[in-house]
């Protein structure tokens, strides 16, 4: 069975040093690329100050961010598949239509904030159910966390000085740019190409 990798792009909307991106095109058969307008963070209120998560000023780079995303994989014969849904909905959908074709692997960027961690456990367990696999990766900080030398987060300093001092002796150097493939896995049959959304879809003019 051949392999199909979804990456799911999350804050990490670039090609460039992208290591999700790069292993789904070096692991995978065929690859698809999705990003999600999740309504809990475009449309949805703060819980405190009942404050607009994402602003018309904000929501007008993401949309430029995922057209210039977008434009950027169409031009290596590829695409990106965009949504108004939340991740859990569309990820199940896609295993629905592909697990009885392809061997199935979901790679996205791991987020620290609860949110975020939630919806990634929905994710792991939805992968469970359906006997598919997950890759996650790290890629917030300069330095990984699996080079740095602490086992425990209580030994971690609270001073920049200590840690870059501490870094120094061990020797830990910020890992190498991940290079774009120089070829991209195609896009499987059966993949209907989704716009980007308008400001006026969200009320905005």
């Amino acid at each position: 069975m051949k392999r199909l990798g979804i990456v799911w792009f999350r804050d990490d909307l670039r090609l460039h040093d992208n290591e999700t991106f790069a292993w789904a095109h070096m692991n995978n058969d065929y690859v698809i690329h999705i990003y999600c307008f999740d309504p809990r963070q475009i449309t949805a209120k703060t819980y405190k100050c009942d404050f607009v998560k994402t602003d018309k000023y904000r929501l007008k780079f993401l949309i430029e961010t995922i057209e210039d995303l977008n434009t950027s994989l169409i031009n290596k014969r590829s695409g990106l598949l965009i949504y108004r849904d939340t991740p859990e909905n569309v990820l199940n959908q896609l295993i629905e239509q592909f697990k009885n074709i392809f061997e199935i692997t979901i790679a996205f960027q791991q987020q620290v904030t609860q949110e975020e961690t939630d919806v990634e456990k929905t994710i792991r367990q939805l992968a469970i159910d359906n006997n598919i696999h997950v890759k996650e990766f790290w890629t917030l900080t300069l330095y990984h966390p699996d080079d740095l030398p602490y086992n425990n987060p209580k030994a971690f300093p609270d001073v920049y000085t200590q840690l870059r001092v501490a870094l120094e002796k061990q020797g830990v150097r910020v890992r190498r740019l991940i290079n774009i493939p120089h070829t991209f896995k195609p896009l499987p049959d059966g993949i209907i190409s989704i716009a980007a959304p308008h400001l006026s879809d969200y009320g905005y003019s």
